[in-house]
């Protein structure tokens, strides 16, 4: 996701009156998911690449509860996305 991405992506959810403390946590997990794509672009990647990414985060041993969240920002963007 590049920066302009990246800002329009906070402005909605801003508009949809999500706390800083959610927007905050979107992005972090956001990041984690790009960084683990090395960059690739957000669009082009499917359902099977995002479990893949869910299984990276079980391996690593991250909570249940760490792993809803990571998935739930992706799923929040790509809905934004396919607006």
């Amino acid at each position: 996701m590049n920066n302009e991405e990246q800002k329009r992506f906070r402005d909605e959810m801003e508009l949809r009156a999500l706390s800083p403390r959610t927007i905050s946590s979107y992005e972090r997990s956001l990041k984690k998911f790009f960084d683990f794509y090395e960059g690739r672009e957000g669009k082009s990647l499917c359902i099977s690449e995002i479990k893949a990414y869910q299984l990276d985060l079980v391996k690593k041993k991250f909570s249940a509860h760490s792993i809803n969240r990571h998935l739930t920002a992706v799923r929040v963007f790509y809905r934004w996305v396919h607006d």
